[in-house]
């Protein structure tokens, strides 16, 4: 389970490179190529462990929205003390100002996740295509 989890972080961590060129051909470039280097087994394999990774983020997120939302009804309801609110008036403002915030992040897709174990470390690497087929992530 460590090792999902410490996958999921790094894949996480690949979705913001991801989002940088993944409206480019170079990434769909990559993607195919990564695919064909990647034999049926892994790619099934990477299918399951998506799902397994898209649960562990899902909970996660939704940990933190519950975390969130408990520290928020704390402080609300220490500020509905006019003395306490008199008192820490920029803690109960953003007692009603964060929640939005909480509320927008979303777990990816189990597509998106796949698709960032198939194209892997290629994400790290830049659009120079030299150092991409010296990795793997291009043909020579």
């Amino acid at each position: 389970m460590q090792q999902i989890k410490t996958l999921a972080l790094v894949l996480a961590a690949t979705a913001t490179v991801n989002s940088a060129i993944a409206s480019t051909s170079l990434y769909e470039e990559i993607k195919a190529f990564r695919i064909k280097q990647l034999s049926d087994a892994e790619l099934r394999k990477a299918w399951e462990d998506a799902e397994t990774i898209r649960i562990a983020e899902t909970k996660e997120i939704e940990a933190r929205k519950d975390d969130a939302a408990k520290r928020r009804a704390e402080r609300r309801a220490k500020c509905s003390d006019v003395v306490y609110k008199t008192r820490n008036e920029v803690e109960c403002q953003q007692a009603y100002s964060t929640m939005w915030m909480l509320n927008d992040e979303q777990p990816r897709s189990r597509q998106q996740i796949y698709e960032s174990i198939i194209v892997g470390a290629c994400n790290f690497l830049g659009d120079d295509r030299r150092v991409l087929a010296k990795n793997k992530c291009l043909p020579q």
